[in-house]
């Protein structure tokens, strides 16, 4: 994943997040929390601030058995969806 700062074009972070390409990104604004979602069939969570994702914050969310193809993020911030190749699609609540 390579994280830009536009203003400036510059990059700010790079790092291999997952074992395979990144498929789905979401974020949580009002959280700093950054949701990935991957290839390599899982989901997962970090913090973010100021520009980078802090690795040692790495939260495994979901594991499915096909590969990850798009994510969303509620409004509030409450229910992350994902869906998968196959067009399955599960959630998790947060609060």
């Amino acid at each position: 994943m390579y994280i830009f700062n536009l203003n400036y074009g510059t990059k700010v972070f790079s790092d291999a997040l997952h074992d395979d390409a990144i498929s789905a990104i979401a974020f949580d604004k009002t959280r700093g929390q950054l949701y990935t979602g991957s290839w390599d069939c899982s989901v997962k969570g970090w913090a973010s601030k100021s520009g980078s994702v802090d690795m040692t914050t790495e939260e495994p969310l979901f594991e499915s058995t096909n590969q990850i193809s798009c994510l969303h993020l509620s409004s509030d911030g409450n229910i992350l969806l994902y869906g998968d190749i196959e067009g399955k699609g599960l959630y998790k609540k947060r609060c």
